[in-house]
């Protein structure tokens, strides 16, 4: 008996920490998320089954409207939790959080980071031009949109779990760990007609988690970081969802795990050497120096 109360006891400090409780919620959307999808594929079968349509006309729909799904998933799994969570309450923290300090316009280590991972990307995946294929400027403009509300929604759900339950540098670190495969492999679950769900969706959440994390201030940044490097991998025909279906390129090379830890790599070291104490002090040096 006193095994259990003990027990319940270490439970109960687990949920009042705050790591523990952004886990706990962030883990909760992402459960929306695959509940509404299945619910909403669901429906959709039941009436294509009424209809007398084969699976595999189901399936070509699905595949043919499925950024229009996760979309809608995501926004009913966000709204739920954000109900869920009572940030109505916290509205003016959320809007304070953000104004705090002026919005940088953009931060030019990160246009720099979008030139290297679009150059990066191009140059060793070799894309080529695919025979007979068609280029879909509105198949492409969806995927594009879909694919920075793929992303920011859930940052919007953390910018916002932060606020209510706020971490520190050390936890921030862990979350940032754990957060990226989440989410990769909860997409990978849920949409499993997607035809390109990859290690490049862990990374490139991974990246635009740790761009906030260093600094709260480049929403802007991050947004153009996402549609621009996003952009460029769905004409490469790196579309998460489709795939190079609607593409008229397509990597020659594939895009290994190998690859994208060593851009990871080059990408952490980068932007911590740029917002370094140590550069700080040579510049300093050079100033003194010139003078």
């Amino acid at each position: 008996m006193i095994m259990v109360l003990n027990m319940i006891n270490q439970v109960q400090l687990i949920f009042k920490n705050y790591y523990s409780k952004q886990l706990l919620m962030y883990g909760g959307y992402l459960f929306f998320i695959a509940l509404f999808y299945l619910v909403l594929i669901s429906i959709i079968s039941f009436f294509h089954f009424m209809l007398g349509h084969k699976i595999s006309e189901i399936q070509e729909w699905i595949l043919g409207y499925g950024w229009q799904l996760i979309i809608l998933s995501k926004l009913m799994a966000f709204f739920c939790i954000f109900q869920i969570i009572g940030l109505d309450a916290y509205y003016k923290d959320l809007y304070r959080y953000i104004t705090e300090k002026k919005i940088k316009k953009f931060d030019r280590n990160i246009l720099i980071l979008i030139l290297f991972t679009a150059v990066f990307f191009i140059t060793l995946g070799q894309p080529v031009i695919i025979p007979h294929h068609q280029f879909q400027m509105i198949r492409f403009a969806l995927a594009l949109v879909g694919i920075t509300a793929f992303y920011v929604a859930d940052l919007i759900l953390i910018v916002a779990l932060q606020i209510v339950y706020p971490l520190d540098k050390r936890t921030l670190v862990l979350r940032l760990l754990i957060f990226p495969l989440l989410f990769l492999l909860s997409s990978k679950l849920t949409y499993t007609f997607a035809e390109n769900i990859n290690i490049f969706v862990w990374g490139q959440f991974f990246v635009t988690m740790y761009l906030l994390n260093i600094d709260r201030n480049n929403y802007l940044s991050v947004l153009l970081y996402i549609t621009i490097t996003s952009a460029v991998f769905v004409f490469c025909g790196g579309d998460p969802v489709w795939g190079n279906l609607f593409s008229i390129f397509k990597f020659e090379k594939p895009i290994t795990g190998g690859l994208i830890f060593g851009w990871l790599a080059i990408v952490v070291m980068y932007m911590n050497f740029k917002r370094s104490k140590t550069l700080l002090k040579i510049k300093r040096k050079i100033h003194l120096w010139s003078t």
